[in-house]
């Protein structure tokens, strides 16, 4: 083995020169280099293979999850055009059946009947005078002998000392038919006098009747 500084020769694998003291590097063998193929490192190449062989099983789990996410896309998209979940009927059952042969539904009828037909409470009437009461006594006696008509009753009875309000309330409570009251004054008219139709029914009308009273009444006695 020569030293490559002092060119001098010294002990195989030594580390330093005996003369110069020059560390020896020892050069490597070609031997003992890492063994390629093909230009590449045996052990990159080992590599490449371990990629290939795990390179099948990563597609594999690549497409099962791309196939679970388009199953789940579908299922979405068909339930939100289909709207809401359509609810389950609850099960029904036998004993929900209402047995109707023992029900009474006349009486439940009559029930409702009596509910329906309950009168509301009717009001109180206020009491009535003395006054308008002998009022309506004296408006009966005075129509048993004469006709009036219902403003000259009114009249007949303030000029017998009643007030507006007993007057008013015996003409209005006394039983009469005031069309038949102008038939009467028409023919008891007609007893002592002579009077066209025309005439007579404005002698009814000054009297207080109405223009149809007055028309019905000259119409019946004439």
């Amino acid at each position: 083995m020569i030293c490559p500084k002092c060119s001098k020769e010294i002990p195989d694998n030594s580390e330093f020169c005996n003369h110069c003291g020059e560390k020896i590097t020892t050069p490597i063998q070609e031997s003992e280099q890492t063994p390629n193929i093909n230009g590449k490192p045996i052990e990159a190449e080992n590599n490449d293979i371990k990629w290939s062989s795990k390179r099948p099983f990563n597609i594999t789990l690549i497409m099962i999850i791309v196939s679970v996410v388009i199953v789940f896309a579908y299922f979405s998209v068909k339930t939100s055009s289909d709207g809401t979940a359509k609810p389950t009927p609850a099960p029904t059952s036998e004993s929900d059946d209402t047995d109707y042969d023992d029900y009474d539904f006349d009486s439940s009828y009559d029930d409702y009947e009596e509910d329906e037909e309950t009168p509301e409470p009717t009001k109180t009437p206020k009491p009535v005078s003395a006054g308008c009461l002998n009022a309506l006594d004296t408006a009966e006696s005075y129509l048993d002998y004469s006709a009036f008509s219902k403003k000259g009753l009114i009249k007949q009875l303030k000029f017998g000392g009643y007030s507006s309000k007993e007057a008013k309330y015996a003409v209005n409570h006394v039983d009469v038919s005031w069309k038949e009251q102008a038939v009467k004054m028409a023919e008891s008219y007609m007893d002592y006098s002579s009077f066209s139709k025309s005439g007579l029914i404005k002698q009814l009308r000054y009297e207080g009747f109405t223009k149809k009273q007055a028309e019905y009444g000259v119409k019946q006695a004439y």
